[in-house]
């Protein structure tokens, strides 16, 4: 399991869940990306609905989710 941040509002049908902007919700990865590349032309504004914020389910930012923040910020 990780932790992602929604960046839409999503109403997860099969978990009977719903999130809103900026809240996190602890998936599946395989979950994760399967709602993603379902939603991908849906919401083709963002790069992905669901943004890996822990893998490790500790809170702790991975290298990975460091430097894409990084990048995002130039």
């Amino acid at each position: 399991m990780a932790i992602y941040q929604a960046v839409k509002n999503i109403y997860f049908e099969q978990l009977e869940k719903a999130v809103i902007v900026d809240e996190l919700i602890e998936l599946d990865e395989a979950y994760a990306k399967e709602v993603n590349k379902k939603l991908k032309d849906t919401f083709p504004d963002v790069k992905e609905v669901l943004v890996l914020v822990d893998k490790n389910d500790t809170l702790e930012p991975t290298e990975e989710v460091i430097e894409e923040v990084a990048a995002d910020e130039e």
